[in-house]
């Protein structure tokens, strides 16, 4: 893992992903919510930034033996048929999730 900082200065880490996990999520990330790289790395997976409270979450929610992509592929339908649910009109995913965030609640859980 590499770290750097955030816009605002908060640590941000660099991972590496499945191409089927990256696309799981990428439709419903807020724009600059996550940075990543165009290329892929030695096992095809693509490289991303989150910010280190992000990678946190992921590991809390993980199971033994289980790899961040792994983590995102198990949540990630289930989070998603939430978030349609919870679609105003004319509002994307990126929407809803900036409207939980400022709610204080928890975007990956939706607690």
């Amino acid at each position: 893992m590499v770290s750097r900082f955030s816009k605002n200065l908060l640590p941000m880490i660099r991972i590496a992903i499945s191409v089927e996990a990256f696309e799981a999520i990428a439709r419903t990330l807020p724009l600059g919510s996550v940075g990543y790289e165009n290329s892929t790395n030695e096992q095809g997976q693509k490289l991303i930034w989150l910010d280190r409270a992000v990678i946190d979450r992921l590991r809390s929610l993980g199971e033994p033996g289980e790899s961040h992509s792994d983590v995102i592929l198990r949540v990630a339908p289930d989070i998603l048929a939430k978030l349609r649910a919870m679609r105003g009109s004319g509002e994307d995913f990126s929407d809803v999730i900036l409207r939980l965030a400022a709610r204080g609640r928890d975007p990956m859980t939706l607690s």
